[in-house]
């Protein structure tokens, strides 16, 4: 990834880092827990999303960590051990495949009171829509590893 803006004017470096500026980095999609951001449902820096009078309304953005270290997993791979002392091990897709997958999860599969849950069936949908069902991409994004980090 090259430091490209956003619709948003946010900026996303090849360190997987992001921010409102070139020179201001808010989250670190490879490394959420380094920005005081959950990698884990339910794990370190997690925010109760039914406490509604904190300053990220049930974290809203705070918990977004875990989906940003999704999609950083789903691009490049890794293992390892959650927050939650279970291990994964998810295979990369590559970008192109999983801004796809994500683009179509959200426009054809999600509403607004979607939940983790909903969004790891919604990427699976769309990973059988856009890859159909016995592909290597699917057999990726259905690895039962997914709800170590995700759910």
């Amino acid at each position: 990834l090259n430091s490209v803006p956003g619709e948003q004017g946010l900026y996303i470096g090849g360190d997987w880092n992001m921010g409102n500026h070139m020179d201001s980095v808010d989250r670190c999609l490879s490394d959420p827990n380094s920005k005081y951001q959950p990698d884990t449902y339910g794990g370190l820096h997690w925010k109760d999303p039914t406490d509604l009078n904190d300053h990220d309304n049930g974290g809203v953005h705070t918990n977004s960590g875990v989906m940003n270290y999704w999609f950083y997993l789903l691009v490049n791979g890794g293992a390892g051990t959650n927050d939650n002392n279970e291990s994964y091990n998810i295979q990369g897709i590559g970008f192109q495949k999983a801004q796809h997958i994500i683009y179509d999860a959200l426009m054809e599969h999600l509403d607004t009171e979607s939940d983790f849950a909903d969004t790891r069936q919604a990427t699976i949908n769309a990973t059988i829509d856009l890859y159909g069902e016995h592909s290597f991409v699917a057999d990726a994004i259905n690895n039962e590893d997914w709800n170590q980090p995700l759910c």
